[in-house]
């Protein structure tokens, strides 16, 4: 595409024509353009990769502080049943301390009383 530019002279008042290919001028505007179109793109396409790895990371977060409270409660509750068992194993513990105590005790009653000579019980009584 031919073009003609008027190049007006200021001083003696005449205009100098001459013809201007503008196809390089077009070319490079279209190349201008296509460049500033292609970096619109890059741009919208960092800010939607920064967005998405924004959502991403809050994702993660989210599924880390879920699970570290769902293993909080269950650690919780790992102590409490560990509490719970010691507990009733101290229990059991005594009992049988109890248990072992008490048939000592009827059983040095029991020798006590059985080995108590006849002799002497009826001497008691001849009294």
């Amino acid at each position: 595409m031919q073009v003609i530019l008027c190049i007006p002279l200021m001083s003696c008042g005449f205009h100098i024509s001459f013809p201007y290919v503008a196809l390089q001028d077009e070319e490079e505007r279209d190349s201008q353009q296509a460049f500033s179109i292609w970096l619109q793109r890059k741009h919208k396409e960092k800010i939607r990769e920064k967005k998405m790895e924004e959502l991403r990371k809050q994702e993660h977060e989210a599924f880390l502080l879920e699970r570290k409270e769902k293993e909080g409660a269950f650690a919780q509750w790992l102590r409490q049943k560990r509490i719970q068992k010691c507990t009733e194993k101290r229990a059991a513990k005594e009992r049988s301390r109890r248990l072992l105590l008490e048939a000592r005790r009827s059983k040095l009653i029991n020798n006590l009383l059985y080995n108590i000579p006849d002799s002497r019980s009826s001497w008691h009584m001849d009294r």
